[in-house]
């Protein structure tokens, strides 16, 4: 069977979703192609039952109003709810807001610690540096070593010296303890990662998505747990794209295609696997756990916490917190995000042994002592975070030079570009990568 239209999308997350509408908006025909049997990606909200959880908690965030406004009109305001943010990080058996502030500083830190975290100042390391490196001359040593070394090597597997610092400078930005602490006094947050006011859909981040296939039902055409197996060339054109579907073959004939899927499985259609640029492409994955507790007492955080290696998972969630949807019966609904390798010991783990590993953690979690798990399911998410280790970018720059060959192919969103995008940004993306389509002037080849 074939199909023709006029753009052929990778990927039904929300850059996928998000790029169909600017472009069936403006008259294109679209067809989605999608790996999974959902729509979505990481901002999913998953249904076990009558209970409900989200795949981590996406904060809806803006620092571009226009954009903001887009995404209040395509939920609808009255879908919306606004949360005061609250997260925590658990230190010495004692639970400070994260990010830390100089107040708490000085109830909970050394002077030394203090003094060393002020006077260091915003270097702003970029290029070669590593993630250590900018922590010691942003906040100095000490607030490395207690906040974020363990922390760093509980997520992603990998010293702060093995990290580039282009992580930070795109998460955090250039700052220090001092223009932190002011980021965060009421009225002052100035980056989007410190606003302490957020919305949140009344049912979960999948809403999100959600609308975006409404907005898409009779324009767009969106196929799902359908398989890619290699795009058709000539010469720098890509002119069609070979996937299966239901165990049927299928092609797929296009004008444009746009990417949002892994880098490495884009490179793989393109036959480009075994490329240098490609092979050292690396992820993290992750596996989130969502349980049913009962426990004396709840958490009022949306997000916690957890540097100690000695504690199983790295971030934990109460959903109730995000969303009073979330709480369907008398237990307490939470996530706990578990990052790992693909393959390894904790991907290839029984369930029951995972779920022996988060109640042996909660005996050391105040709060969580003495919680007793009344329900367990669990996600696997392979390629859920790219892992932008030091040096990465050499090897990114390779890579992206096989699709920029073809001048009819655009790379967007997180997993298409290899980025840590946050929601807003994968949006961006996915509106860039749009509007290089409508504007693109047909080759000559």
């Amino acid at each position: 069977m074939t199909k023709k239209t006029d753009v052929l999308i990778l990927g039904a997350g929300i850059t996928g979703l998000a790029a169909a509408k600017y472009l069936s908006d403006n008259g294109k025909s679209v067809i989605v192609i999608e790996k999974s049997p959902f729509t979505g990606g990481l901002a999913r909200t998953v249904k076990r039952g009558d209970c409900s959880f989200d795949l981590g908690g996406h904060r809806l965030y803006f620092s571009d109003r226009k954009l903001e406004k887009e995404v209040e009109n395509l939920l609808g305001p009255e879908n919306l709810i606004k949360q005061k943010r609250k997260s925590r990080i658990l230190l010495g058996g004692r639970f400070l807001n994260y990010p830390p502030t100089l107040a708490e500083a000085v109830f909970h830190l050394s002077p030394e610690v203090i003094f060393s975290a002020i006077k260091s100042p915003a270097a702003g390391f970029t290029g070669g540096a590593s993630l250590k490196d900018w922590i010691i001359g942003n906040f100095g040593g000490k607030i490395h070593d207690i906040y974020f070394r363990d922390y760093t090597k509980k997520v992603w597997g990998l010293e702060t010296s093995e990290i580039s610092a282009a992580w930070a400078e795109a998460r955090i930005g250039k700052t220090s303890m001092l223009k932190m602490a002011a980021d965060l006094l009421p009225g002052r947050a100035r980056a989007k990662e410190n606003a302490r006011i957020f919305s949140y859909p009344l049912k979960g981040i999948g809403e999100l998505p959600k609308a975006f296939v409404r907005s898409l039902e009779g324009k767009a055409e969106i196929t799902t747990s359908a398989c890619p197996v290699k795009f058709i060339k000539r010469g720098s054109k890509l002119t069609a794209l070979e996937y299966t579907h239901n165990n049927t073959a299928g092609t797929v004939e296009f004008n444009d295609a746009i990417s949002t899927i892994p880098l490495c499985d884009c490179g793989a259609l393109l036959g480009l696997e075994k490329d240098r640029g490609f092979q050292k492409l690396r992820y993290r994955a992750l596996l989130i756990a969502f349980v049913l507790l009962e426990k004396p007492a709840a958490f009022d955080d949306h997000w916690l916490y957890f540097p100690d290696k000695d504690i199983f998972f790295s971030r934990g969630c109460e959903l109730c917190n995000w969303s009073p949807y979330f709480k369907k019966t008398a237990f307490y609904p939470m996530t706990f995000e578990i990052f790992c390798d693909k393959g390894d010991e904790t991907w290839t783990a029984q369930e029951s042994h995972i779920k022996e590993l988060l109640l042996s953690s909660f005996k050391k979690i105040k709060g969580l002592e003495k919680a007793a798990i009344k329900y367990f399911t669990m996600e696997k998410l392979d390629n859920a975070y790219p892992l932008l280790y030091s040096g990465y970018e050499k090897s990114l720059a390779a890579a992206i030079a096989g699709p920029a060959a073809y001048y009819n192919l655009k790379l967007a969103g997180r997993s298409g570009t290899h980025s840590y995008f946050d929601l807003e940004e994968c949006l961006k993306s996915a509106k860039a990568a749009a509007e290089a389509v409508i504007n693109l002037k047909p080759s000559v080849d």
